[in-house]
């Protein structure tokens, strides 16, 4: 499974694209001074894990083919929220991407700030 991951901040989209394949993460800022310190790119890897990771485990995806993209923010108690952009195709998968964020525990880490995160999620049937 991919996971690409595009953080917007308020007045700032596109700061940053970070990707996650097999557990392996890059990033590149499109403009470096966007964040400091944990800032949205630390955040940015944090999250795109905790993502992956729930939608990996959840048997009603991990065995799909799909491509969806998402507006995600964590409220101020550490509950990852999700609202669909762009659909699957698939009403079932589109509930099942929004259920696997809802049933996520409360987070350990608070966003630097208050973010926005357009997640693009494509994932791949395993080989």
């Amino acid at each position: 499974m991919v996971v690409q991951v595009i953080v917007a901040e308020p007045d700032r989209p596109d700061a940053l694209t970070a990707e996650i394949t097999g557990g392996t993460v890059s990033a590149e800022w499109n403009d470096a001074g966007a964040a400091g310190g944990f800032g949205a790119e630390s955040y940015s890897r944090y999250l795109t894990s905790i993502l992956q990771n729930a939608i990996e485990g959840n048997d009603k995806l991990n065995h799909l083919a799909f491509n969806a993209q998402v507006t995600a923010w964590v409220d101020g108690n550490r509950r990852l929220h999700v609202r669909l952009l762009q659909s699957s195709g698939d009403p079932k998968i589109d509930d099942n991407i929004v259920a696997a964020a809802q049933q996520l525990p409360t987070l350990d880490e608070e966003p630097p700030g208050a973010l926005q995160f357009r997640l693009a999620i494509h994932s791949k049937r395993p080989a």
